[in-house]
């Protein structure tokens, strides 16, 4: 599976004594007019809009040391943060690639996190992408980049002072986003699920390779971004290799795989926190996923309630729940607008009369980038037939790496359109998405038909929209 977005809500917060808050003084340049926001992982956001000064002050309520996401226009990341603690934060708007800058002692451990994003950008984004490279390029390169980001941690420790728990949470940091990278590979080209491929056809560098997952209470307590995107990678392939042992991988599916995991996922020897967080992204996952309620969910889901009275996970499964209950009430499908390569404007509205198949990905997507030329052949078994439209929706924050794509793989047909941030806010909001890809179908009325359709390399797509077609053309004559 992709990696996934989880989005923010602007929530209303009471007062915090001091050791129940990080205060974090901003100074930034260049970016006057422009949004600055943190978030935690349960969807808890302040936002600012920066001053001409660039000097910001946010008081944010956290009990206990976490990861927080900090957003300026397009650059993000996920820093560490303890409670009574003020942190001064430089950072220069021009120059995203410099990342955040801490001033004090205390957030050195962030200075080096940002180190470690700039590596990663650098090594896997600047030239050949990590999502392109072969069989044998894949195991030298992962392991090229641990020993640049272990060469790094080994600088920092020894030219700054950092207690034993901060050098444990910066080594386990590292293998957690390592094995988020090797997990969204393997998910995405040698899964039983998501690949046709035997399990004799994938490298001995994949094998077993959910066996090397890492189940640490603190990177979970603390929310760390990458170490929730292994965990959720990790589930993925547990099951799906379990399940493919026993079960035919084409029948297997919103109506049995979570009756099926829970139990195992439930008396699996874990951390208490880690098993918490395992269940509850199964159950989300099993409604995010198919974009449906599983018919055992509402069992499971009290069987959680039971177990996790006071779990603040309830939050976010509860709105999925209404949301996932919406996409399939017979309303219209939310309009939206976006931009083609050329800058022309286009609306979902615009294609009302038309079957629309409705493909939602993004570059940085190891599964959406396998799927394109699959759904560039459909595009092109459609594209004279004026009572189908093709939309492919991006997810990415770059609208030049998007661009830079379609130009490299020659998708001079469909509707390819880009969302700048506002739109692309509202528009996952809206369809309820938590990642890519997703492929939806949308009648020529503007109801949504499918919220979890066949993706474009699915047997049988092509007649399964030409059936859809003749369906409504005989209810339309009746």
């Amino acid at each position: 599976m992709p990696l996934k977005i989880f989005f923010l809500t602007i929530l209303s917060l009471p007062c915090f004594s001091q050791a129940d808050q990080v205060t974090m003084s901003f100074k930034i340049s260049n970016g006057a007019g422009k949004r600055l926001v943190v978030s935690n992982f349960f969807n808890v956001k302040e936002e600012r809009i920066i001053p001409n000064n660039g000097e910001i002050v946010i008081s944010y309520p956290i009990s206990k040391a976490t990861f927080l996401d900090i957003k300026t226009d397009d650059h993000s990341q996920g820093l560490y943060f303890q409670p009574g603690l003020t942190y001064t934060i430089l950072f220069d708007l021009s120059k995203r690639e410099s990342g955040y800058q801490f001033t004090e002692k205390n957030g050195m451990i962030n200075n080096y996190f940002e180190s470690v994003n700039q590596i990663i950008q650098t090594f896997l984004f600047k030239n050949k992408k990590y999502y392109e490279w072969d069989t044998e390029e894949y195991p030298t390169g992962i392991q090229l980049l641990e020993n640049m980001i272990d060469h790094e941690r080994a600088y920092f420790i020894k030219t700054h002072s950092f207690s034993v728990d901060e050098q444990k949470l910066m080594a386990a940091e590292t293998k957690a986003l390592l094995l988020s990278f090797k997990m969204n590979h393997f998910l995405a080209f040698y899964h039983p699920y998501s690949s046709s491929k035997k399990q004799k056809d994938v490298p001995e560098y994949f094998k077993d390779i959910e066996k090397t997952m890492l189940f640490d209470s603190l990177l979970m307590e603390a929310f760390s971004n990458s170490y929730t995107m292994a965990l959720i990678f990790y589930t993925n392939i547990a099951w799906g290799n379990e399940l493919a042992k026993t079960t035919d991988i084409n029948t297997v599916g919103k109506h049995n795989f979570l009756s099926l995991a829970y139990p195992v996922i439930k008396n699996k020897q874990v951390p208490e926190s880690v098993r918490e967080f395992l269940l509850y992204h199964l159950l989300t996952y099993s409604m995010a996923g198919y974009r449906a309620m599983p018919d055992d969910f509402d069992g499971h889901y009290l069987e959680f309630k039971k177990a996790y009275p006071v779990s603040e996970y309830t939050q976010l499964i509860n709105p999925l729940i209404e949301k996932i209950k919406a996409l399939h009430s017979k309303v219209p499908a939310a309009d939206f607008e976006g931009k083609d390569i050329d800058g022309k404007i286009y609306r979902l509205s615009d294609f009302k009369g038309k079957l629309v198949y409705l493909d939602v990905w993004a570059t940085w997507c190891a599964p959406c980038v396998k799927e394109f030329p699959s759904l560039i052949d459909l595009q092109k078994k459609f594209e004279n037939n004026e009572k189908v439209a093709i939309l492919s929706i991006s997810l990415d924050n770059d609208p030049e790496k998007w661009k830079a794509f379609l130009k490299k793989n020659a998708a001079e047909i469909g509707h390819h359109l880009y969302l700048p941030n506002e739109e692309l806010n509202k528009f996952t909001r809206a369809y309820s998405l938590k990642g890519a890809p997703y492929y939806m179908l949308i009648d020529p009325s503007g109801y949504m038909i499918n919220a979890n359709f066949d993706s474009p390399s699915s047997p049988g797509i092509e007649k399964k929209l030409n059936e859809l077609l003749k369906n409504n053309n005989q209810e339309k004559d009746n």
